[in-house]
């Protein structure tokens, strides 16, 4: 590769890497990110004798990389050995030239979850450092607070009761923050019936794919607090809308506040790791104020999932004093009222975009305030509007998503069809485009090859 140009001032980084042994490293499910404004033909990765070891494609989306700008981009082969004294270089190739846009060294990882599975089960973990297995984000390193006190290891398998029953980990009491053995039996559970089959509690998830383990210095890097089901709207989407759905009892306020305490003064919970609030909705939540003093001394960021009908001032008062470690994503759906009602079962269109504009206010960092538009059939024709909304809202970060109570051999396509047409129309507006979920850029990747 011939290199014409080194431009130092543009940024990149790669994520996910680790030293396999003495002589190979691996990188798996990562990604390029590039700052914001470039524009490329093409990206590749490179050694340190600058020959192409990845190319990578610009028109994939990563929603896993949310609190990041500019362009990301997707490699096309899952898996890379390098030299462990090689180094990665960022490429961007544009009209003809390349472009050097940054370069990292390989270091070596240390797997710090060792000591957990050491501690609480006196076993090895059942992963290998650098081996493949089949895994998601979830059983790797994350938790779910759920409802009636419990904890489970993801919210995103099948819906079925019998296989999110499986899922289960154990409870949360005044004595037990949080129930670490019964999560590292649960992941045991998990990758030791993945290897040979799949475990129930996973089947038919799209999250579950075959990866190399590079390691973790942490149990958790996200928690996710679903422990809270009191909602003011109700949304035909939404699982609660089941016939056969029981509303279970919300998780106690002062319970969460004190197993978050305690995930991160026991060092379980990475310090610099990420919090989701899911609902329920938010702003209806006990104990917010006291739940939001905890994460004071700590850098870990906070995804928070709201419909955006009530104003928080909580949540606004966090996000004005934390905006570099606080993303509020507002679920609006619809700039109709009439289509918003049909939606969501209450007449509060106009209050969600009056909020949307007061909760704008908190920071000048528009990136921090991502708004929802989940595409069904009542607002499949109405994509432009909601994002000429967002617009009018001095916001620049929207976000896609499809029902997923449906299942995909069964969502009309006009829904896939309203989707690419919101992501072309809000890049054309030079919007910053986000999945609410990977699986829906997946079925995008399928529907163009």
């Amino acid at each position: 590769m011939n290199e014409d140009t080194k431009n130092q001032g543009l940024l990149g980084a790669v994520d996910h890497f680790g030293i396999v042994d003495e002589k190979y490293m691996v990188i798996s499910g990562w990604a390029v990110n590039v700052s914001d404004g470039l524009t490329a033909e093409k990206v590749f990765l490179a050694n340190k004798d600058n020959q192409i070891i990845a190319e990578c494609i610009s028109d994939v989306l990563r929603p896993d990389l949310p609190d990041k700008k500019g362009f990301c981009f997707k490699v096309t082969a899952e898996t890379i050995l390098l030299n462990s004294n090689d180094s990665i270089k960022v490429y961007i190739y544009d009209q003809g030239k390349y472009f050097l846009i940054n370069e990292k060294k390989i270091n070596r990882t240390v797997d710090g979850q060792k000591k957990y599975w050491n501690k609480y089960l006196g076993i090895d973990p059942p992963m290998k450092m650098y081996e493949k297995y089949k895994t998601c984000k979830f059983i790797d390193s994350m938790a779910v607070f759920s409802a009636a006190s419990t904890t489970v290891v993801c919210c995103d398998g099948p819906w079925e009761p019998e296989c999110s029953t499986r899922r289960i980990v154990g409870e949360i009491t005044t004595n037990q923050p949080f129930p670490i053995k019964e999560l590292l039996l649960k992941r045991k559970e998990m990758i030791d019936k993945n290897k040979i089959g799949v475990f129930d509690g996973c089947r038919g998830c799209s999250l579950l794919r075959e990866k190399y383990y590079i390691g973790s210095k942490y149990l958790l890097t996200n928690v996710n607090l679903s422990h809270y089901f009191t909602c003011n709207l109700k949304c035909k989407f939404c699982f609660t809308s089941m016939e056969s759905y029981v509303r279970p009892i919300d998780t106690p306020g002062e319970l969460m506040v004190q197993s978050i305490k305690y995930l991160l003064e026991n060092e379980i919970l990475d310090p610099n790791g990420n919090i989701d609030i899911a609902g329920g909705e938010p702003a209806l939540m006990s104990h917010v104020h006291e739940f939001f003093a905890v994460l004071d001394d700590y850098n870990v960021s906070v995804n928070v999932c709201t419909n955006g009908a009530i104003f928080s001032q909580p949540i606004y008062n966090y996000l004005k004093q934390n905006p570099q470690k606080t993303i509020l994503m507002i679920s609006a759906d619809s700039a109709v009222p009439q289509t918003y009602e049909e939606m969501k079962g209450v007449n509060c269109c106009d209050k969600v975009w009056e909020n949307i504009k007061k909760y704008s206010t908190a920071t000048n960092l528009k990136d921090r305030l991502k708004i929802k538009m989940i595409i069904t059939d009542d607002n499949v024709n109405e994509v432009k509007e909601f994002i000429d909304k967002v617009e009018s809202c001095g916001l620049n970060t929207v976000v896609v998503d499809f029902d997923r109570m449906i299942h995909d051999d069964e969502r009309s396509p006009k829904i896939y069809q309203a989707i690419k047409l919101f992501v072309k129309y809000a890049r054309e507006k030079n919007m910053t485009c986000l999945f609410g979920h990977e699986k829906v850029g997946f079925i995008l990747e399928t529907m163009d090859k």
